[in-house]
């Protein structure tokens, strides 16, 4: 990882409780062909409630545990991940959402050349 470049995409998911789901959303996350360059922010209620091992959490450009006590309403939940970004491309990402390999790249090239990611297969 290195640690001198900045992330280009910053992933949020929004974890209620440790789930099968999510240790899955977090494996498709670290198959993401650019995942060295991703920050992954997980926001929860509480991070230990979601057990996380940190084998889990390995091959991003890093990780932040965004805990807010209360995971009610879920714009304000949404805003803490965005505010705890560091790269200038967010993206919200669902414990029930499986995307290709190449889906963050796809991402980032749309953002940085103006093409809409929708026309992209993988995605």
């Amino acid at each position: 990882m290195d640690r001198n470049s900045s992330p280009l995409l910053s992933a949020i998911i929004v974890a209620h409780c440790d789930s099968p789901n999510l240790r899955m959303a977090l494996e498709f996350q670290r198959e993401q062909t650019v995942s060295q360059r991703m920050e992954l922010i997980v926001v929860t209620a509480s991070g230990e409630r979601l057990n996380l091992r940190q084998e889990e959490l390995e091959g991003f450009w890093g990780i932040k545990i965004v805990e807010t006590g209360s995971n009610r309403d879920a714009g304000l939940v949404k805003a803490a991940g965005v505010a705890a970004a560091t790269a200038p491309l967010v993206a919200f990402i669902e414990d029930h959402s499986f995307p290709a390999p190449d889906c963050a790249q796809a991402f980032i090239n749309a953002h940085y050349t103006g093409n809409s990611p929708s026309r992209v297969r993988s995605c």
